[in-house]
C-alpha cells in the first residue's frame, strides 16, 4: 500500500488566482477525516498536517493525475507549507496556450476544487470504538 497513489480533494482559495503570474493558492490537505474503504471494510483516513514531509516543493500539477503524456502537465507547485491545520500549496500554471482555459476557470470561480495525489509512507491504526458512517 505505501507505493499506491491515493487521491484527495483540495480546495482552490477563492480570489487567489493572479492572471499575470498564473498563480493561485490551494488547501491541499487538512486533518478532516475522509471515508475510505479497503478489503477489511470502511475506515476514516486522517492526514495530520504535522506528518507531511514538506521537503518536495517543485511538484508537477497534472490534469486528472495523468502521467502518460507531457501535455497533461498543467503547471507546478512553487511552495508547499503548513498553515495551522492545513497544508497549502502555491501553484503556477504553465504559460502554454492549451492551459489558459484552466486559469480562466479558476479566475471565474467555476473550478474551485482540485485533486491531489499522494503516497503514504506509514500508517497508524486506531480503533476508538465509534462507527464510521
Amino acid at each position: 500500500m505505501p507505493d499506491d497513489l491515493l487521491t484527495r480533494s483540495a480546495e482552490v482559495r477563492v480570489n487567489s488566482y493572479n492572471p499575470d503570474t498564473r498563480t493561485f493558492s490551494a488547501v491541499i490537505a487538512t486533518a478532516t477525516p475522509v471515508l475510505r474503504q479497503d478489503a477489511q471494510g470502511p475506515y476514516l483516513e486522517i492526514l495530520p498536517p504535522d506528518a507531511f514531509d514538506l521537503a518536495a516543493q517543485n511538484l508537477p500539477v497534472l490534469d486528472s493525475h495523468n502521467t502518460r503524456t507531457v501535455r497533461a502537465v498543467l503547471g507546478r507547485t512553487l511552495s508547499i507549507r503548513r498553515e495551522g491545520n492545513e497544508i497549502v500549496a502555491e501553484i503556477q500554471l504553465s504559460s502554454a496556450e492549451d492551459v489558459a482555459p484552466v486559469g480562466q476557470r479558476i479566475a471565474d470561480g467555476t473550478l474551485r476544487g482540485i485533486s491531489i495525489g499522494y503516497r503514504v509512507a506509514g500508517w497508524t491504526y486506531r480503533n476508538d470504538g465509534r462507527p464510521t458512517q
